[in-house]
């Protein structure tokens, strides 16, 4: 145990001893180093200013040196512009002594040159007018030389022309066309198709007279068309007028245009003329009614859809002459009175669908502008705006234009809500299926 104790006192004095031998062998190590640096740095200083002291006297004879210098050049530089100058100054006499003997000399030869011009154009034009007599003489011997031999070969062609078999081919030629004109027309006459304008049948024809065929088609079903428009009673005549105007607008752009062609328009579906509620409602105003049918109008309060189905009330919208009335269905009371002229614009989709929207004028505040744009939902859309598009011809106040596209920007009492309307994947429960995210509705179809 003692020798244990002695190890342990031997190694621990062994270390701190070495410990402290190393921190005073350090700050030897570092004094000695700061007073070398010292001791350099002082003798750096006392070279350096040694070597600025050989340096500018070096820059003072430098800049000395180079006074001298440049007075020495000026004083040369001086003297050689004095010179130049006198050299200058007799170079331009010189010079202006020579530009004045040239200009006599130059002044001399352009006379010379001038009479000597004026001789040879003198001599050119006599030479000219002698050859142009020439010309004149040979150019009417030669013209009376060609008119003699034209008149020789016209009296010689004239006496055998009867003689060659080369006319015979234009003649026979000539006789085969009006033949075949006369054929082809006799043939068409007899061969006409009906009055009908629904009769495509129209006769064949050779290639020879293809371009007239399709021309006498063409015409001939522009006549028969007229003569079918003459025949007509006005009232045939409105109908038509609205068939054509569904066409123009709905034609490869709506789905369910194809399957209103044959389907005749009706004005009344409702009969409100024969109900007295309209009669005693409109009093003594004898209003026309162009189209009036049972309609669902969505609420636009706040443009949402309840329960996946449609926040729809029914309605019967009528239009008359001059308006757009908004009926109860039961007491027939006006609920909102629009005029046509108010109507800015007519949005429907090119689906299957029966949703329509009137775009109508913001800037007035009364109770039937202020909750924005009319959407309702109808069967007979191509219908509706058909006849609404006929009766705005003969209102001059009203220039509504309609839209078919998938997505219709509308304003629910000054919300703007977009319509997107989709084609669904699988069968649907009810005609419509409407989703809505913030200001876009989907409308399903």
């Amino acid at each position: 145990m003692r020798e244990s104790e002695i190890i342990i006192a031997k190694y621990y004095r062994g270390f701190r001893d070495h410990r402290t031998y190393l921190r005073k062998r350090s700050a030897a190590i570092t004094v000695a180093r700061f007073v070398r640096g010292w001791k350099a740095r002082k003798l750096y200083k006392a070279m350096l200013y040694e070597k600025k002291c050989i340096w500018a006297s070096g820059i003072i004879r430098t800049y000395f040196y180079g006074w001298q210098a440049r007075k020495l050049y000026r004083s040369m530089v001086l003297e050689k512009k004095r010179k130049q100058a006198a050299t200058i100054i007799a170079a331009y006499f010189t010079g202006w002594k020579a530009r004045k003997l040239y200009r006599s000399m130059v002044l001399e030869k352009i006379r010379f040159q001038a009479a000597i011009i004026i001789a040879a154009y003198f001599t050119g034009w006599k030479a000219r007018k002698l050859y142009r007599c020439m010309v004149i003489e040979k150019i009417r011997k030669q013209a009376a030389t060609i008119i003699a031999a034209y008149f020789i070969g016209w009296k010689v062609r004239r006496e055998y022309h009867p003689k060659f078999r080369k006319n015979a081919a234009p003649k026979i030629m000539k006789f085969l066309r009006l033949y075949f004109r006369y054929r082809y027309l006799s043939t068409l006459k007899n061969n006409l198709p009906s009055l009908s304008p629904v009769d495509t049948h129209w006769p064949s024809s050779s290639p020879m007279f293809r371009k007239t065929n399709n021309l006498l088609k063409g015409l001939y079903h522009s006549w028969r068309c007229k003569k079918f428009r003459d025949r007509c009673p006005p009232e045939k005549r409105a109908i038509l007028k609205e068939k054509l105007q569904a066409s123009e607008v709905f034609k490869d752009k709506k789905s369910s245009y194809p399957s209103t062609v044959a389907v005749p328009f009706q004005s009344d579906r409702v009969n409100l003329n024969a109900n007295p509620k309209w009669k005693k409602n409109t009093g003594n105003n004898n209003q026309r009614i162009v189209w009036a049918d049972s309609v669902l109008k969505i609420n636009r309060k706040n443009g949402k859809f309840v329960d996946q189905e449609l926040n729809a009330v029914p309605h019967i919208l009528t239009i008359s002459d001059t308006e757009m009335l908004v009926l109860d269905p039961k007491s027939l009371l006006t609920k909102y009175n629009i005029d046509l002229g108010d109507i800015q614009r007519i949005s429907v989709s090119p689906l299957k669908d029966g949703v329509i929207v009137f775009h109508i004028r913001t800037d007035k505040q009364d109770k039937n502008h202020q909750k924005g744009d009319f959407m309702f939902h109808t069967e007979h859309v191509v219908e509706l705006v058909a006849k609404l598009l006929v009766q705005a011809e003969s209102q001059q106040d009203m220039s509504a234009a309609v839209h078919v596209s998938e997505r219709i920007a509308v304003n629910f009492s000054e919300t703007p809500v977009e319509l997107h309307f989709k084609r669904a994947d699988k069968d649907l429960p009810q005609p419509l299926l409407c989703k809505r995210k913030g200001a876009v509705i989907d409308v399903l179809v």
